[in-house]
């Protein structure tokens, strides 16, 4: 099969901020971005009990029925197992991707955060389809904290085979200089949720992507067989 331009594209996805967001308003961001082009959603609401956050999943897959976005629950396997959802995102300190790997239905993904290039070394070796490296710049979410910057992500990029998403502290207006990484893509919290329109914020950022033009190593495009088509 002939590999299109879009399914080269850079990746785009949302975290969901983690704070005390009504849910509501939550769940219209998600509805705004799915709309927006965002390739990904990730929950990742850690102050919610695991039957919250499952309902949290099944509305917020939902909101983005009939998109292209897909959703994937930050740390708790068991949640991203009952929901049905695209894959789970491990924190570094979480559980190790294979043993996740053993408990995720077929064909789920599972991503990993790291912070290092040895931490993103381990995390392919132990079989993740994707790492996230940050933050790169300087973000809310880390304050106080230094940012590895571009020059450490470059590094990741090159010394992985899987590919690289990059968080922290990432706009429209930075996502030319990261991609030229060579990194899969960017996930974002605050340049979309923080946004008085979540929508225009997305496309926005979309854009700045396409215009990097097509990526050498894409975000795998596997989906739970058990969601439902959208």
């Amino acid at each position: 099969m002939t590999v299109g331009l879009l399914d080269m594209r850079a990746h785009l996805q949302l975290v969901t901020p983690g704070t005390l967001v009504p849910r509501e308003r939550l769940l219209a961001t998600i509805a705004a971005a799915a709309r927006g082009g965002i390739d990904a959603i990730q929950i990742r609401e850690r102050s919610l009990s695991a039957s919250e956050l499952l309902a949290l999943a099944i509305d917020g897959a939902e909101r983005a029925r009939g998109t292209d976005a897909r959703l994937l629950v930050n740390d708790r396997v068991d949640v991203a197992v009952a929901a049905g959802a695209d894959g789970v995102h491990l924190p570094q300190r979480g559980l190790s991707a294979a043993k996740a790997r053993a408990m995720l239905l077929h064909g789920q993904l599972v991503g990993v955060s790291v912070h290092s290039l040895a931490e993103a070394i381990a995390a392919q070796t132990e079989g993740a389809d994707y790492v996230m490296f940050g933050h790169v710049f300087p973000t809310a979410s880390h304050r106080g904290e230094t940012p590895r910057g571009v020059a450490q992500l470059r590094a990741v990029v090159e010394a992985v085979r899987v590919p690289v998403i990059a968080i922290g502290g990432i706009d429209a207006h930075r996502a030319a200089e990261v991609m030229e990484t060579g990194c899969a893509g960017v996930a974002v919290i605050g340049a979309i949720a923080n946004s008085d329109d979540a929508e225009a914020a997305t496309r926005e950022l979309r854009a700045a992507l396409d215009a990097a033009g097509p990526v050498a190593r894409p975000f795998p495009e596997r989906r739970a067989a058990s969601w439902p088509s959208r």
